[in-house]
């Protein structure tokens, strides 16, 4: 018999399979601080900007959204939360009220840059110091700044690419190095 939850079944699976990697990678010695989990998921703000058909709830798009899972997914005992950061409204709002709920661990942007995905480069609205503050300002041990060399020399104008390496965020990496 299938499960009355579906997306709340497919939830614990993938909690389950976070929790065994990290407990294994412990249990091999590696230190929790030193592990970091990686969720992706459609921002409550995001999803109320969306038209969908009547009576679907966050949670049924979240559930069936590709690459989308529960944010408190990414809490772990032997790792510490990371999250996809790009900035989609609503993203980091959500981020920290998870992040409150679990006692304000550190945390890793485990992927995302200064872009909203499918766009132009720059269509965040922010600069890359305030796109990196959202997440180092906010508890962040850890940012991973995603598209460095995409697309070799074939594609130099990747999107991704263009807003990372640009001058702008290459100052905004050495100011917050610096710190």
């Amino acid at each position: 018999m299938p499960p009355s939850n579906l997306g709340a079944e497919v939830a614990a699976i993938v909690a389950a399979y976070i929790n065994l990697w990290a407990d294994g990678l412990a249990q091999g010695g590696i230190g929790s601080n030193r592990i970091y989990t990686h969720v992706a998921f459609l921002p409550r703000a995001r999803f109320q900007e969306l038209s969908v058909p009547g009576g679907m709830t966050y949670e049924d798009v979240l559930n069936a959204a590709p690459s989308s899972q529960r944010p408190s997914v990414a809490f772990a005992a032997s790792a510490r939360p990371g999250f996809s950061t790009y900035p989609v409204i609503g993203v980091f709002d959500q981020i920290y009220e998870e992040l409150s709920k679990h006692g304000n661990p550190w945390w890793a942007s485990a992927e995302g840059t200064n872009t909203i995905p499918g766009g132009p480069p720059g269509n965040s609205g922010k600069d890359m110091e305030t796109y990196l503050a959202r997440s180092f300002n906010h508890g962040a041990a850890l940012v991973t700044i995603f598209g460095w060399g995409i697309g070799g020399q074939s594609m130099p104008n990747n999107p991704y690419r263009t807003v990372t390496e640009g001058a702008e965020a290459l100052a905004a990496y050495r100011k917050f190095l610096a710190q």
